[in-house]
């Protein structure tokens, strides 16, 4: 592992390695390396002297402090007193007496909500969810218990390079430094018979965990998790979210759905239309490409998950289905995340659509910690989003979006539309976020039938604006930069991006590839190259197998291709490919065959 100096004020830099040296640059902040060796000593034994003191403090403190050693107040009312894991028997019921009720109304301020309703047992997590979107910024890592969602410890990195493989090694440090701290406190304390014989520093950090007892503390050091601050990020997707919020909020009313419903993107995505996860999902509500071809459109030009608008049609009816099917809105908001045949099975496994059982007995492989919190960061998200004015005060909300569409009759290009209307490309752009990459950098056309969004201007007619577009500029068809290639023994999807003069990236998106290496001989890509590549690609006799024709206007069939995989190489259809080469069938194919192509 690579180690670490701090170096100031210079930042950080790799530690030489035993029994070199290196001598000083003469650079700002940099150090002597005897110079250097002293300071870590001195800081080393500053951090010992009064690491304790400051690590848990009985306080809130500012956004400056590396750790708050206790519970917040507000927190403390959601919290039990003692980390003592989940309760059990009658005490895991949420249909409360009125004592519960009472308890639920003193520590959240909200009146009983029969839609969405507050488990007790999930109310330290919408607590906890609540003070991540409204309490603890960007550079602020919370330490806490994943079951109990106690609070240990923030700590601070704003002084820290934004470096996230820098910022993980000082975090798992970290982490194990405190696993390491309870575990030594949960030896003492199966030792020690009175609490009163633990030191100062152990009863400091007995009092932070919330006096637990030797079992709890060994159980806690197995569920200790970071979770970054999101009040920044929360902060932009309230002003974002602006933008869209009156015409989401008429979609779901006009589908008889909660409006409240319409602030689940502050969890998915914080209303950021470009908001990519590690699993491939996309836009504001983070559709992946399974769940979301199922209502909206997916292909090369067009990528309706990240039209806001478009993609809210689409979570209103996947909604509306979750909770036909599972009929409480817990359990429906939760199968957004998990999935509806995962909640589905987990409702039949335990014979009951209470969510907080759920929560607490399903052991499902993929009901994590994401999946098992979605209900309660939604209920956070909407109690923060509902009090922005007070949490979040002098907040500027973006105006409401504004724009007229007109339906494309061609194929046209982005770059044309945007100089024969009369608007930047890059405000075209934003406007129809819909738009895939490859459209949006003039590797495909806009496609026909497309609505294409504009700026919402009586002056403008944008009708006659398009009907100036010269005909040679609008196309009947889309641009040819595609070709078929058979997966041959050896070849790995990077030597296959080379001969194409493409991406590995464009390759695997364009065929749906999970990870580059996931091909087989025999399998049939889709190729996509950009126009200058298709005719380098064509050009290249003896090394591009999509190069090889006889002759203008005549191709010779190779092993592995099929009529339509030709007829879209060459921009043409199967049936115009039948006709001329008196083909008794479009599968009526031979290797080495001639095939007479359409002017």
């Amino acid at each position: 592992m690579n180690r670490w100096t701090v170096i100031l004020p210079g930042g950080f830099r790799k530690a030489p390695k035993k029994g070199k040296t290196r001598r000083d640059t003469g650079c700002p902040g940099r150090l002597s390396r005897s110079t250097m060796w002293s300071g870590v000593a001195f800081l080393s034994f500053l951090l010992t002297a009064v690491g304790w003191s400051i690590g848990f403090s009985s306080a809130r403190t500012d956004q400056d402090s590396t750790a708050l050693g206790t519970v917040d107040p507000d927190l403390v009312l959601f919290s039990p007193p003692a980390v003592s894991g989940p309760p059990s028997g009658d005490q895991s019921k949420d249909s409360g007496s009125p004592d519960k009720e009472k308890v639920r109304r003193q520590a959240t301020g909200r009146l009983p909500d029969k839609q969405f309703p507050l488990f007790p047992s999930l109310a330290p997590n919408v607590a906890f969810w609540e003070r991540v979107y409204s309490e603890f910024s960007h550079d602020q890592y919370v330490l806490h218990d994943r079951e109990t969602m106690q609070v240990i410890a923030v700590v601070d990195l704003s002084h820290f390079p934004d470096i996230r493989k820098l910022r993980n090694r000082y975090l798992k440090r970290k982490k194990r430094n405190f696993r390491d701290l309870i575990g030594k406190l949960a030896k003492r304390l199966a030792q020690a018979k009175d609490v009163n014989i633990l030191s100062s520093k152990e009863k400091r950090l007995f009092k932070a965990l919330g006096n637990p007892s030797a079992k709890d503390c060994l159980a806690m050091t197995k569920r200790l998790r970071f979770q970054r601050g999101q009040r920044d990020r929360f902060e932009s997707g309230l002003r974002r979210a602006g933008k869209y919020m009156a015409r989401m909020e008429k979609i779901f009313k006009d589908r008889r759905l909660p409006k409240d419903l319409t602030l689940l993107p502050h969890v998915e995505s914080s209303f950021d239309t470009s908001a990519r996860s590690k699993v491939g999902a996309s836009g504001i509500w983070q559709f992946t490409r399974g769940t979301g071809r199922l209502f909206l459109r997916i292909n090369w030009d067009l990528d309706e998950r990240n039209d806001p608008i478009l993609a809210t049609e689409a979570a209103a009816k996947l909604l509306r289905k979750n909770f036909e099917e599972l009929r409480t809105w817990p359990l429906a908001i939760t199968a957004y995340n998990h999935g509806l045949n995962g909640m589905k099975r987990a409702v039949r496994k335990l014979g009951t659509r209470d969510l907080s059982q759920i929560v607490r007995w399903h052991q499902g492989r993929l009901f994590g910690f994401a999946s098992k919190n979605f209900y309660a960061e939604f209920l956070a998200a909407r109690h923060v989003a509902k009090n922005q004015a007070k949490l979040f005060p002098g907040l500027r909300i973006d105006p409401a979006l504004e724009f007229e569409e007109i339906k494309l009759k061609h194929y046209v290009a982005l770059a044309t539309l945007a100089r024969y209307l009369g608007l930047p490309k890059k405000h075209l752009e934003s406007l129809n976020p819909a738009l895939a990459s490859d459209v949006r950098r003039g590797h495909r056309h806009v496609p026909k039938g497309y609505r294409l969004r504009l700026p919402a201007n009586p002056k403008k007619n944008w009708e006659a604006l398009y009907k100036r577009i010269p005909a040679k500029k609008l196309y009947s068809r889309q641009k040819i930069t595609e070709f078929t290639h058979v997966v041959r023994r050896g070849q790995t999807l990077g030597a296959i991006a080379r001969r194409y003069r493409t991406s590995v990236w464009r390759i695997a998106r364009r065929n749906g590839l999970r990870s580059i290496h996931s091909i087989r001989v025999g399998q049939k890509l889709i190729i996509p190259v950009s126009p200058s590549s298709a005719g380098k690609a064509r050009s290249k006799k003896g090394k591009n197998p999509a190069a090889k024709a006889s002759k203008p206007g005549v191709h010779t069939v190779r092993r592995g291709e099929t009529l339509t995989s030709i007829a879209r190489r060459y921009g043409t259809t199967v049936r115009k490919l039948v006709f001329l080469n008196r083909l008794p069938s479009p599968n009526a194919l031979r290797i080495g065959q001639k095939l007479r192509l359409p002017h």
